[in-house]
């Protein structure tokens, strides 16, 4: 990852990316592969529940299943 002078905590990882906090400015870094966003922690927010919506949709077309199981969505709400 770039040096951005942020001090990060890792908050979740897997094979495909990578999530960090920066415990200074509190912005999210989201990594996947060679390539790294930072958002504020309310667009971050927001970018989760749209993704967890689309998977919970993508589930719904029984495409391929296997490809979220285990995720634990099963229906996504749009928050008032």
């Amino acid at each position: 990852m770039t040096d951005t002078g942020c001090t990060l905590q890792r908050l979740s990882s897997s094979a495909t990316c990578e999530v960090h906090a920066c415990l200074g400015c509190g912005a999210v870094h989201l990594t996947i592969g060679p390539m790294t966003w930072r958002f504020q922690p309310e667009r971050f927010v927001e970018i989760t529940r749209v993704v967890a919506e689309a998977v919970a949709r993508y589930r719904a077309l029984n495409l391929d299943e296997s490809a979220t199981a285990g995720l634990g969505i099963t229906a996504v709400s749009r928050p008032q």
